[in-house]
């Protein structure tokens, strides 16, 4: 992107477009550029960081469905991968992963009155 705006003179804006992105974002990151010189050592640093823990909450959450083990909270999923691959990661990482990857989703379980399990109602469902 800052080779798009150095080499071929465009606009902000018009990267912004061409990259579908605010034209905000486009003056920070060639502001960034302009200030650091290893600013894009450490765009690389974040994207393999970034990497590894999507690599790591996969690799976590396939060891549960490989062991048949169930997922209770996502806290627990963070956990493990905390314990096992020494990352912090956040649960909308592990939400969404567990939503795009695996086509596993969360819903609140709904409390259900002490009367609906009685054995009365369990017979009339029946």
């Amino acid at each position: 992107m800052y080779e798009a705006v150095k080499v071929d003179n465009l606009t902000h804006a018009s990267v912004a477009i061409k990259f579908s992105i605010c034209a905000g974002t486009v003056r920070k990151i060639v502001r960034s550029f302009k200030v650091k010189d290893d600013y894009m050592q450490e765009l690389l640093d974040m994207q393999l960081n970034t990497e590894a823990k999507f690599t790591a909450v996969e690799s976590t959450i396939h060891d549960y469905k490989k062991n048949k083990q169930d997922i209770w909270s996502l806290n627990q999923v963070r956990v493990s991968i905390e314990s096992k691959h020494d990352f912090i990661v956040s649960k909308r990482l592990v939400a969404s992963v567990l939503k795009n990857q695996f086509d596993m989703r969360f819903h609140k379980v709904k409390r259900v009155a002490f009367k609906g399990n009685s054995e009365r109602s369990l017979v009339v469902r029946q």
